[in-house]
């Protein structure tokens, strides 16, 4: 939105995103780059954190969302669909775009 309303020549952001905008804004958008899908909403954890603790908390959250209670809740967040993944096989192939060198701080 901050490109239609003139506040950014450019921005990112996810497909999912852009179909919930009206027509009327995704009209006024152009996409001139986009990457491999990728997860979105991806959950880290601080390096202290174990292994064991990772594995725990990850099967936990998808079992949650298997839930009526769970599949609500994290629906509202953008979660509807929570997969496990892992920075080498999903994330890394972002590397070679060096996004981070169009990104403003």
């Amino acid at each position: 939105r901050a490109v239609v309303y003139g506040k950014a020549s450019a921005a990112g952001g996810a497909n999912k995103t852009l179909a919930k905008q009206t027509l009327e804004i995704q009209k006024k958008l152009r996409i001139l780059f986009q990457t491999p899908e990728v997860a979105s909403h991806p959950l880290a954890a601080y390096k202290g954190v174990t292994e064991d603790l990772k594995t725990r908390m990850t099967k936990e959250l998808l079992n949650y969302s298997l839930t009526e209670e769970g599949g609500k809740l994290l629906a509202n967040v953008g979660l509807e669909k929570p997969v496990a993944v892992t920075y080498e096989r999903d994330y890394k192939k972002l590397e070679k775009f060096k996004l981070e060198q169009v990104m403003k701080p």
